[in-house]
Parts: structure tokens; sequence; C-alpha cells
């Protein structure tokens, strides 16, 4: 949180100076965008969009392969005291319980949560704690190959079968629907950016700013730039949490050398 303060003290402290709000709702209401419980264990995989109820055109699931081993490794450390009683054990409870959470809050069992804090509205779609479940998934996976070393069984006996059924299970799914003939400068070029992008991404725009229909419209004169208070605190509290993360990575550097 100290390391990205110069970011989010800003953008929470100064919201009502730029046109956020208008982010949430509309389209982008997450109540229209919870995932069916179905969805997390197969859906097609399209090239559409989010939409309300189980009929999206593109695809929620965590994957058949994820799921199955994340549920054999909390299995395994339920099972097994020496594995309960480790460290191991711990990461693996908390991994799953992350893992849980995060596919509770794709569903709509969890609105009652989602309405009652007001801020969770702007993640917009529920389904984008699918990130956290895929991460939390793939730790577990890897403690599964982890563990394996104790039951007397060759880590690559793991993983080789683990990484050869998810190519073959999802392989085809990095088929492109259409191929586009366009370079990197037909998205970064002047006029795309200020025609172009910046119409569709205007959320840190002050609220009363009125979009400019040509460039003649532009004001020409020089805007004055000058450092905000809260912006020099909350940089300082970013470079506090670099050189925390340098003197912690330096103490345990040295502690293992010991």
């Amino acid at each position: 949180l100290a390391l990205s303060a110069f970011y989010w003290v800003p953008a929470l402290l100064e919201m009502k100076n730029t046109n956020v709000l208008s982010q949430i709702g509309g389209g982008a209401d997450f109540r229209d965008h919870f995932v069916c419980i179905n969805q997390l264990w197969n859906s097609l995989w399209g090239f559409g969009g989010s939409v309300d109820g189980c009929t999206d055109g593109l695809s929620f699931k965590i994957g058949k392969l994820h799921i199955l081993v994340s549920i054999a490794a909390f299995i395994l450390m339920l099972c097994f005291k020496r594995i309960r009683e480790s460290k191991a054990g711990a990461i693996i409870f908390l991994s799953f319980l992350g893992f849980f959470i995060s596919a509770f809050f794709m569903l709509e069992a969890s609105k009652p949560i989602w309405e009652a804090i007001p801020t969770m509205a702007f993640f917009q779609y529920p389904w984008r704690f699918l990130i956290l479940a895929s991460f939390f998934s793939s730790l577990l996976a890897g403690s599964v190959i982890s563990l394996s070393r104790q039951f007397i069984i060759k880590s690559y006996l793991i993983a080789l079968p683990l990484v050869f059924f998810l190519l073959f299970f999802n392989l085809k799914l990095f088929i492109p629907q259409t191929i586009l003939s366009r370079t990197a400068a037909d998205y970064t070029n002047e006029n795309t950016l200020k025609w172009t992008v910046s119409k569709i991404s205007d959320e840190y725009l002050p609220p009363n700013f009125r979009k400019p229909k040509s460039e003649k419209d532009i004001a020409k004169n020089p805007i004055p730039f000058k450092e905000t208070t809260l912006e020099k605190t909350s940089n300082g509290v970013s470079l506090i949490g670099v050189l925390a993360l340098i003197i912690g990575i330096i103490f345990k550097y040295a502690k293992i050398k010991r």
C-alpha cells in the first residue's frame, strides 16, 4: 500500500475533482455482472462481452484442472498432520481461503456484501476477482508439487502431467477470431491518443470539463503545473515504502547468511 500511495491517496482524496463516479452504474453496474456458479467450472470461450445472466459472450471459468488441484491440496493439508502443522500447511490454508473468497465474490450470493460496502462498486465487475482465484489456485498447484517430495515422489512426476493437461485442454483457446494487420503505431499515434483514446478514458478529467470537438477548440495557452501538498505527501509515503522494502530485503538476506 505504501509503495502505491503516490497513486491511490490522491485518487481517493481528490475524487470529487474528477469524473470517476461516472464509471459506477449503467453498463458497469456490478449487479448485472455476477457469474453463475456453473460458469466457474466451465463456460464457452467466446469473443463477446459481459451481460446480465448466464449467457455471457466471454468465459469466466477458473478451469477444471485448477479447481481439482486446489481441492486436492486442501484435502492433503487436512488429512496429513505433518503438513497441517507445517508452514506449508498454513500457506495452503490461507491460499484456499483466498481462493474460496475470490470465487464467492463473483457469485450473486455475495450481493449483500457488495451493497453493504459502497466502495466495492468501483470494482464494477465481480468477475474481476477471477484474477485472484487464478493466483491462489496457482499457489495451491505449486504446493501440491512441493508436497509430493514428502511422499517420496519426484516433483516432476506431478509437475509434468499437470503442465501436459493444462496445455492439452487450453491450447485450442489461443486461436484468434480475427487477425488485424495493424501496428502499434496505429494505436499510439498522436491523433489516436488525442481523439480516440481520450474519449474512451476520460474519468480523471474535471466533472465540468467540456470536450473539444475539433483541434481549434483546444486551449492553446500553457497550463501552469504545481505539485500540491497532497502529491508531495503521497510521494513521500511511497518513498518510505521503497526504503522499508529495501531495508527488509537487506535484513532478510543478512539473516539467511548467518
